[in-house]
């Protein structure tokens, strides 16, 4: 018997067991099926012995192996000047909130309590040859898609980018690093990194799939943008790491959606319309100053109507609509918004409905003299609504919509958000046919969401239906309102 570490170990020979035995037989003087017995028995008892060795070691191993594999995964990464960025949660967390004195990311007992894989973070002009890990003793396995920053609708053989490796030392079910490969993607006004999801399917090794869930991964069940990271400076074990400031704050509202150019080539092929005319290059510079405003009020939109329906049908702007539709959320308006749009070159066309009720606002771009309509949406127990006011009658009518949560995506380049559950809104609004262009549309009748929703009372048509022809009139305006 001796022990080794923190953790006793039994050695047992045969001659150690052949020994007993005999000493057994010559102080019992048993007879023989007596001694095969308690001979069996004893093999029994030393198979079992040898067993929950084995059971052990294993375990030993599984247990330091998170530790070897980030010691020989960070190893290659400092021989190469590239300092990774910590994306694990937890370890986030832990030192965001101070304090820290020990290892945060290594962890000695990760799997023990659950944790079998760990995230790392390394920007796309950092990346590091699959090879390298591999001569260092990790098997890896790369994701690769096509790179969405190069697609469009003519775009056939877009060439593939790495989006993630999977790492790991070459012992079943051990510890994972995931890296996830930041890019940088940009418009005219801002730029972001973005990662992609990961296509959980039969192209991932068995050692992947046996070892992770999609579900387990904080970075991959769906693709992402964050700002820029704001990243402080760490070290463990001796290895330089980066801690992102400014990730945690940004995770619940990271989703992002690409485009679908597969679907948008078939529609251009079946209806044959342009991708480009004048109102599409005026409609691009009304949507980036109207976005302009909003950001800066720090007002969540999204785009809705006929520009929600570009985006998802042919991942670009109709080019015979007449106006650009943004979203808004009653519980986010500001009442900054039209002094901010008219001192950012719009004037306010109309002004419908009242903030507990129908609420909805027009702006004329003086530039361009396209109109951007901002339509505050209402949230019930089972869906969401818009309202619509026929100004010559007082009509009120109500849009339905089932609920939806926000994602990010690009459209011509610009970022917007959209409805994650894009379909379910789009076909909402214009029915299942919704592939195919209607050129005529009735916003009182063609919508299948739209229900009467009674008359606004004559006594409130000086609030709650003002159009403004004159648009210079700010001062007018300003006292309309705060009536």
């Amino acid at each position: 018997m001796s022990t080794s570490g923190n953790h006793r170990r039994w050695h047992i020979t045969c001659e150690d067991v052949g020994r007993l035995v005999q000493w057994v037989k010559g102080r019992l003087g048993m007879r023989r099926y007596q001694f095969l017995f308690i001979l069996l028995c004893l093999s029994l008892v030393y198979l079992l012995i040898q067993f929950f060795m084995v059971l052990t070691v294993k375990q030993d191993e599984k247990l330091s192996s998170n530790v070897e594999v980030l010691t020989l995964f960070l190893e290659v990464c400092s021989q190469q000047g590239v300092i990774v960025t910590i994306l694990e949660p937890e370890a986030v967390r832990t030192y965001l909130r101070g304090g820290v004195t020990e290892d945060v990311l290594y962890c000695e007992t990760c799997n023990e309590f659950g944790r079998h894989h760990t995230t790392i973070g390394l920007e796309s002009t950092d990346k590091i040859s699959p090879d390298l890990f591999i001569m260092a003793g990790l098997r890896v396995h790369e994701v690769k898609v096509p790179d969405p920053r190069l697609e469009s609708v003519t775009s056939l053989n877009t060439p593939n980018i790495t989006t993630h490796y999977f790492i790991q030392r070459r012992i079943p079910s051990s510890h994972i690093i995931q890296v996830v490969f930041l890019y940088e993607r940009k418009d005219d006004e801002e730029s972001y990194f973005w990662h992609s999801d990961i296509r959980w399917d039969s192209d991932l090794p068995k050692w992947v799939t046996q070892s992770l869930q999609l579900e387990d991964l904080s970075f991959g069940t769906t693709s992402g943008v964050y700002q820029r990271l704001l990243t402080v400076n760490v070290k463990e074990r001796g290895y330089n790491l980066k801690v992102p400031e400014n990730l945690m704050t940004q995770t619940f509202d990271a989703t992002f959606l690409d485009c679908n150019y597969t679907r948008a080539r078939e529609f251009y092929k079946l209806y044959k319309q342009p991708t480009d005319n004048e109102f599409v290059k005026k409609a691009v510079t009304v949507m980036l100053k109207g976005r302009e405003v909003l950001n800066k009020l720090e007002v969540p939109f999204w785009l809705s109507s006929g520009n929600c329906l570009g985006w998802f049908r042919q991942c670009g702007i109709i080019p015979y609509s007449q106006d650009i539709d943004f979203g808004v959320g009653i519980q986010d308006n500001d009442d900054r918004i039209i002094p901010a749009f008219q001192g950012a070159g719009f004037t306010l066309k109309h002004l419908f409905g009242k903030i507990s009720d129908s609420y909805e606002l027009s702006f004329i771009h003086v530039k361009t003299g396209i109109k951007l309509d901002l339509f505050f949406f209402y949230e019930e127990p089972d869906y969401l609504w818009n309202g619509g006011t026929e100004y010559d009658t007082g009509k009120k009518y109500k849009y339905i919509f089932p609920k939806f949560s926000l994602c990010w995506t690009e459209l011509l380049q610009m970022k917007f958000r959209v409805p994650c559950e894009t379909e379910s809104y789009v076909e909402a609004n214009y029915g299942k046919n919704w592939m195919k262009p209607v050129t005529s549309w009735d916003w009182k009748k063609s919508p299948p969401n739209v229900r009467e929703n009674g008359v606004w009372p004559d006594d409130e048509w000086d609030k709650v239906i003002q159009i403004y022809d004159n648009v210079d009139q700010k001062d007018d305006i300003g006292l309309k309102l705060k009536g």
